[in-house]
């Protein structure tokens, strides 16, 4: 049980470190280069909820400055 939970503990800060990093090279794919305080907000995300909702708006986005609002939270 103890190894069980130390797993999924594991898997959490796992996707916790990929899912920023994944969501920087997407969004640079898609915008060009990042302008440092959204690369600074992505970097400070902690919670993986929150990034996986970004992540599914990430099609929706049509430039820096809707990314930059959605961090913020006004979207």
């Amino acid at each position: 049980m103890i190894t069980t939970i130390l797993r999924e503990q594991a898997r959490e800060e796992g996707k916790l470190k990929q899912s920023p990093h994944l969501l920087r090279l997407l969004l640079s794919k898609r915008f060009g280069p990042m302008p440092p305080e959204i690369e600074s907000s992505i970097r400070a995300l902690t919670d993986l909820d929150r990034i996986d909702s970004i992540m599914a708006q990430f099609l929706e986005l049509r430039d820096w400055q809707e990314v930059k609002q959605l961090l913020q939270g006004n979207s």
